[in-house]
Formats: structure tokens, sequence, C-alpha cells
């Protein structure tokens, strides 16, 4: 495998990096750090999942309940970012410097704003969003609970994440990992302290976990500020009251159709729970379970769609079409054959991954198939992880976003419903439905890119390049 990627870097040369003013930006360069951050920023979640699962089924299961609908409060930070994200490459690519400034200053003070409003809505409304996910009484009261406590100081999350991204535009990832480092420390020691206890503290199970989340999310945003004021990272404090809206018009133009396939996508995932529920309480946990493990197969490819979007969003800015085009089909051929391998060692090792989790047999015999059917998710989503961002990356939004929202709610939820409940085929027919989401979105988002229609949707004036 070694000598296959080495060959791949190898015939295609001038797409392992591009020049820039402020040095070379390498795919390399961007992903590895991107990788980590990425194991990194999600890795919270799954370590409340196992260490609570030594505490109670009950909690680890309620927790993850809870995290599906924090997602959609994270996912509307990260929509605004990527927004950002774009149009300061894409302007970036093509020189001009003063625009991207304006564009990063602006974003921070949007998140800043939506996450104070959001943070109320989601404190105020918690009980009912679980509801609407039909989840079981005797979770709501945990779930509740951890997810009023993240939401409410979830404006400490919304500043690493649009500093993040805006540095990430610059091609520096160092702020974010450091950052995120920081934070995946705090809460695993003091997750390990509330539920183990070593010593006594005045904190305790579901609560006590989810404070401590927000201790390390607050500061990780102070270690965030103070590496980015050590950072080249420019700001420009008068584009919040001169041309503001034009800026704020330019991100969410890119932001906000991208958030609806987002926000469609993790409100359909949301759903699927609520049709797995009605399976029954071990599916439920059993898809809990699943997902946490199965989610890290996909990192690698996320890191890279991430860094191959990043510079291609510059490319597109430049106008270096062609070069964009076929970095995408080289990093799309590496993504997917990441995306196999890993799907492959997890199967290989399944019962050893799930067993650290849960000893439940029911949860465990239940888990099992669904690794095998997961190899074919992890191929489309290798495909949506690439060709998505890189459609991003370019503006080319509006036939990205309506497959991408038709295809979660045909293929995935309706599927789901039909296989999983109607049919009987229970958790690995949810799982199935799944599979024909990721693999029918990603070929209609490769064959966009091959019909380079996208050439024509970058959000930055002719002139400007």
């Amino acid at each position: 495998m070694k000598k296959f990627f080495q060959s791949l870097f190898s015939k295609d040369s001038d797409l392992n990096h591009i020049e820039t003013a402020g040095g070379k930006l390498s795919l390399m360069g961007l992903f590895w750090p991107l990788l980590i951050e990425t194991v990194l920023r999600n890795l919270m979640n799954t370590v409340n999942t196992v260490i609570l699962s030594g505490y109670s089924d009950q909690a680890a299961t309620a927790v993850g309940i809870a995290a599906q609908v924090l997602t959609l409060l994270t996912m509307s930070y990260i929509v605004i970012s990527n927004g950002a994200s774009v149009i300061i490459s894409q302007h970036l690519g093509a020189g001009n410097r003063k625009r991207a400034v304006d564009i990063g200053t602006v974003s921070v003070v949007l998140v800043l704003v939506w996450a104070v409003i959001a943070s109320i809505i989601f404190v105020v409304f918690a009980e009912g969003m679980l509801g609407l996910m039909q989840t079981a009484p005797e979770f709501i009261p945990e779930a509740k609970t951890y997810l009023q406590i993240a939401s409410a100081f979830s404006i400490f999350e919304s500043v690493t994440t649009i500093l993040s991204a805006i540095a990430r535009s610059y091609g520096n990832t160092k702020p974010s990992l450091i950052t995120m480092i920081v934070m995946n420390a705090l809460n695993a020691i003091g997750g390990y302290i509330v539920i183990y206890r070593p010593f006594e503290i005045p904190l305790y199970g579901v609560e006590g976990i989810a404070i401590v989340r927000e201790i390390s999310a607050f500061v990780a945003m102070v270690v965030m500020i103070f590496l980015i004021m050590r950072s080249n990272l420019e700001f420009n404090r008068k584009s919040i009251f001169h041309g503001a809206w034009a800026n704020i018009k330019s991100i969410l133009g890119i932001g906000l159709p991208n958030g609806v396939s987002f926000i469609s996508y993790n409100f359909s995932q949301i759903v699927s729970t609520t049709i797995i529920s009605m399976i029954g309480m071990t599916a439920t946990t059993a898809k809990t379970y699943v997902t946490t493990v199965v989610f890290y197969v996909a990192l690698a490819g996320m890191a890279i769609g991430q860094a191959n979007g990043v510079m291609i969003g510059w490319l597109a800015g430049a106008r270096q079409f062609d070069r964009a085009y076929r970095m995408l089909n080289r990093n799309l051929l590496i993504t997917i054959c990441l995306n196999m391998f890993f799907a492959l060692t997890v199967i290989l090792f399944r019962y050893q991954l799930i067993g650290m989790l849960t000893t439940d047999a029911d949860v465990i015999a239940l888990a099992m198939p669904i690794f095998f059917i997961d190899f074919i998710v992890e191929i489309g989503r290798g495909m949506n992880n690439v060709c998505g961002n890189s459609l991003v990356a370019t503006g080319d939004m509006k036939y990205y976003v309506t497959i991408s929202v038709i295809s979660c709610w045909v293929c995935s939820i309706l599927f789901s419903y039909i296989l999983g409940v109607v049919l009987g085929w229970g958790l690995a027919g949810c799982w199935i439905s799944f599979a024909i989401d990721e693999l029918f979105r990603g070929i209609l988002c490769y064959s966009r890119w091959r019909s380079k229609k996208w050439q024509t949707k970058i959000k930055i004036e002719a002139e400007e390049a």
C-alpha cells in the first residue's frame, strides 16, 4: 500500500503543493494536522460514551442521543465557518488579501451573535427536541441534562470553530491542532475523575461529564485566542462597521446553502434514530455503539476532503481549473482506498472494538453484521467527503444541496423505514439504506465534477483574480 500511494504522489507532482505568497500549501502539510484535529474534535463524545458505558449503558445511550441533537448546533457554527473559509480561500488564491481579512473579521462576529441566539433556543427547547426523536422516557432526564449544559456554553466551541476555519484557509493548522489536544486531554482526565472518582469532587454522572466538557472547551478557547494573537493572521475591526453586510452576504451565500445540506443530513440522522427506536431499545443502543466505532473509519477521508477543499479553493480563485480537476481525481482515489482499508480493519477487530463499549450479548450480536454493511457505506462516504468539499470550495452549491437533501430523505430515511420497519430487516435494513444514500450522492457529486460546470460558480469577481 505504501508503494501505491508513493506512485500516486510521484505521478502528478505538481498537485502536491501550491505556491502562495506565504509559502507552499501542500496536501500532506494540511492533511496530518487536520486528521489529528478531526480525531480529537470528535474524540470528546467518544471518550464520554466509553467512560459512561462503565457507569451504565443507559447513561451512555442518553449522552449518545443528546450528542446527535447537539451536532445540529455544532453544525450551525461549522456552516458559517465553512462559508467564510471558502470565500477567504478564493480571495487568497486571487491575491486579494484585504478582502480575505475583512471576511474573516466579520465571520467571527457573525458566529458569536448566532451562538448566543442558538444556545438560548437549544436550552429552552431541549426536552422538546428529544421528544421529537421519540426518545424513550428512561433516557430523557440524563439526555436533557447533557444537552442543556453543553448547548448553554457552546459559545466556547463556536469561537474555536471559526478561528480554526480562518487559520486553515491560510494554510495554518497548528492553532487548532494544539487547541484540540488541550481540550481532549482535559476532557478525558476530568471525565475519568467524575466517573471513577480517584478522589472526591462535587461533580457526578452525566451532569459532571457535561460540565467537564464545557470547562475543557473554555480552556481550549482561551488557548486558541492566544495562539491566533501570536500568529500572522490579520483582522480589521473597521470591516465590522463598513461593508459588513456585503461580507455577510458573501459568507452566507456559501454557508446557508451548504448549511441546508449539513442540517438536512444531520436531522435525517436524528429521524433515523427515531426509526431505529421503533425496532427496539437494543437496536438503539447497538446503533450508538456501532456509530461510535465506524465514525473513525472515515476520518482520514474527511481530513483529505478538508485539505483538498482548501487547495481547490485557492486554485479556483486563481482560475487554475485543470489543476483543480486533476487534484480531485487523485485525492478521491486515495480517499476511497483509505476508507476501504480502515473499514476492513474494523471488520477484523469488530468483536474487540464493540467489546470495549458493552458486554451485552444481545447488543453485540445485533452489531456484528452491521460492520460488513458499513464497508459499502464508507466507499460512498469517501466520495462525498472529497467531491462534496470540492463543489463547496468552488461555490457550486445549488446542485450539491439539491441532491444531498433529496438523497438523505428518500434513500436514507424512506428506505430505512421500508427496509428496517416495514420489511422487518431491522438495524441491518437501516444500514443498507445509509449505503444507498452515500453511494447515490457520491456518484452524482463526482459526475458533476467531471462535467466541469463548477468552473462557472466561483464566488469572486473575475477582475480580482
